[in-house]
């Protein structure tokens, strides 16, 4: 069974469309340096707050960047989008195992805060631990591949794909949501969001190939431990 992590290898929403520019202003560009070559690499993620975005932990780099407001990636990635990352916070459970990175996410401290617009806005997450994910469309932003080759690009502008979450879905992870069908998120989408309504249910994490399911860090599991690291600063 071949299991992707979505941010390892570059990655696309597949089967989705082209989010309307600057519709989803809480979406982040996050680039981070590598373990291995010392070579940049690309995740999401997305504001929970003015001075901290939402990604996945199997996307930590020895230095990491972020960026907001932007949509084309080729042409809004630059000095005056970017925001220094002055704290990591990977989750301390999390797993590197590969088959299962259980507890895949991580809160970035920015320093200075984003200056919030049009463009750039924080996304709401649940409130509390036992909060249901809605049985319903959800939708998954990204910067990812457009099929399941791993020949493929990245978009160069941010899309996005409707997907539909079933809490009856066996995950085999503790802590996660998943998808499944034709359409989701693939490599070079992890850290976004799996939002459903108006707030962040999911942290996109890995993909199931043979199977076509999409794991997400199920984001409410994790509130206290999100309460204290976005409380103590």
């Amino acid at each position: 069974m071949l299991v992707y992590v979505v941010g390892c290898v570059r990655e696309h929403i597949v089967g989705g469309h082209e989010a309307k520019p600057h519709s989803r202003p809480f979406m982040v560009y996050v680039s981070y340096l590598g373990p291995v070559h010392n070579t940049w690499k690309a995740c999401d993620g997305f504001l929970v707050r003015e001075d901290f975005v939402m990604t996945a932990a199997h996307c930590k780099g020895k230095s990491m960047r972020v960026y907001t407001g932007v949509h084309n990636r080729r042409k809004d990635i630059h000095k005056e989008s970017e925001l220094n990352v002055v704290d990591i916070h990977a989750h301390p459970d999390y797993s590197e195992n590969f088959s299962d990175h259980r507890n895949d996410i991580m809160l970035l401290k920015l320093g200075p805060k984003a200056t919030l617009s049009d463009w750039v806005q924080p996304l709401e997450l649940p409130r509390t631990e036992n909060e249901a994910v809605p049985e319903t469309n959800c939708l998954v932003p990204g910067w990812g591949l457009t099929d399941f080759s791993k020949d493929g690009k990245r978009s160069d502008v941010l899309r996005e794909v409707n997907v539909t979450v079933d809490s009856s879905l066996n995950c085999d992870t503790p802590n996660t949501i998943c998808s499944h069908g034709p359409k989701g998120p693939f490599m070079g989408d992890s850290g976004g969001p799996l939002v459903c309504g108006n707030a962040a249910y999911g942290v996109v994490s890995t993909f199931v190939l043979e199977t076509k399911t999409y794991k997400y860090a199920q984001i409410s599991r994790f509130r206290h431990w999100i309460n204290q690291i976005m409380n103590s600063v």
